[in-house]
């Protein structure tokens, strides 16, 4: 490569944050020797100004305007009063980015595969999202709260009367727009377990002032598989008590409930800190994970740092990466009618071999992240840019 690609990247919150977004944009940040070793130059910005428009791509995180609060703007870039509104305007924020720089490459962070801003796509280059449904044909159907799995919840239990919502259909003419990036698996999962809070917060604050970014990686959640585990089943719910969107929490809510039934699950009601839920994850047989927001979620790749199986509503009709959801090969899946989900559990408590199995399968996609391999694919995405 003989001219450096200079690329500049718009989000919010420390680049390293375990807690922001499970480190979203840690790949950059592991690899950035070298992929300046290959010409591509990485800088980040949380502010929108002529110097982030000086740029060969602009990588722009649609959480940015959700979560600007708080953040500085400067005058020349006149969008203030639609980021601090309640009702954003994607299309109108990515316009006026487009008049300055036309390589806009918008990343959709939001949490569900249907969840989209396609009314940008005339002013980006590529549209990126970490979740994508693999039949592009279901981003041009009306479904409820934009969501698959909530449309058929919806028709199945008729869960919610009169509800109004903005949908822009995929258009065919920018389809070829719409890639898939990575999603929040690549995190680096810090390790409360072997490390104090302190320690944490000191980690953190030396980032800011050392090249040596790799080094902090030895703070990453350590896989970890114990024989004679506590629990047979950790399942672990928030109640909502205003549950205003019963179409998109009906799966964890009547999940939870069928669990009541045939299993004891009240110590993982208890208040607990993040050491406490870590260890009482890595006790567990089997974790039974739901559909939160959207269809990728925190506690699966948690559950498999933590050296223990889990059991998940079956995601076959979504491309993801990292991919811990191979059926049968990572995780044991259960059908969206839950008529299969007692079944499901019961086959994982009762056979150690296969849950060490795809334990081993899911850690080893894992651990592949930062390696050659996790490489590749991030240089292979800079290429579709092109």
């Amino acid at each position: 490569m003989n001219k450096t690609i200079k690329i500049n990247i718009l989000a919010r919150g420390s680049k390293f944050n375990w807690g922001y977004n499970f480190g979203y944009w840690s790949l950059f940040n592991f690899f950035k020797q070298e992929l300046l070793d290959l010409g591509y130059e990485i800088n980040f910005h949380n502010t929108l100004n002529d110097n982030f428009f000086d740029c060969d791509y602009m990588f722009v995180s649609n959480k940015f305007f959700s979560e600007a609060i708080g953040i500085r703007l400067t005058n020349k870039f006149k969008i203030l009063k639609i980021i601090y509104s309640k009702n954003i305007d994607y299309k109108v924020i990515a316009q006026k980015i487009f008049e300055k720089n036309k390589n806009l490459i918008w990343f959709d962070q939001s949490d569900s595969a249907g969840t989209t801003q396609f009314e940008v796509l005339p002013y980006v280059k590529r549209y990126v999202k970490g979740q994508l449904y693999k039949n592009k044909e279901l981003y041009r159907n009306n479904f409820f709260r934009n969501r698959y799995f909530s449309d058929y919840y919806q028709k199945k239990f008729d869960l919610e009367k009169n509800i109004n919502f903005n949908f822009c259909k995929l258009d065919a003419n920018n389809e070829d727009k719409v890639i898939l990036g990575w999603n929040l698996g690549v995190g680096n999962f810090f390790d409360i377990i072997n490390h104090s809070n302190y320690e944490k917060i000191i980690c953190l604050s030396q980032i800011f002032f050392t090249q040596n970014h790799k080094k902090f990686y030895t703070y990453t959640l350590k896989n970890n598989e114990i024989k004679n585990k506590k629990f047979n089943v950790f399942f672990r719910l928030n109640e909502r008590k205003n549950n205003d969107k019963k179409s998109i929490h009906f799966q964890r809510q009547h999940v939870g409930t069928l669990l009541k039934e045939k299993y004891n699950l009240e110590i993982f009601k208890k208040k607990m800190n993040h050491k406490k839920y870590l260890i009482s994850l890595m006790n567990s047989k089997v974790s039974v994970g739901c559909f939160g927001w959207g269809e990728i979620c925190y506690r699966e790749f948690e559950a498999t740092k933590m050296g223990t199986a889990f059991v998940y509503p079956n995601i076959d009709y979504i491309e993801t990466w990292p991919n811990i959801f191979i059926d049968g090969i990572t995780y044991k899946s259960y059908k969206m009618d839950f008529s299969n989900l007692h079944e499901s559990i019961e086959y994982m408590v009762e056979n150690n071999s296969v849950r060490s199995e795809m334990v081993y399968n899911a850690q080893y996609i894992l651990n592949k992240i930062y390696t050659l391999e996790g490489f590749s694919y991030l240089t292979r995405f800079l290429n579709n840019l092109k």
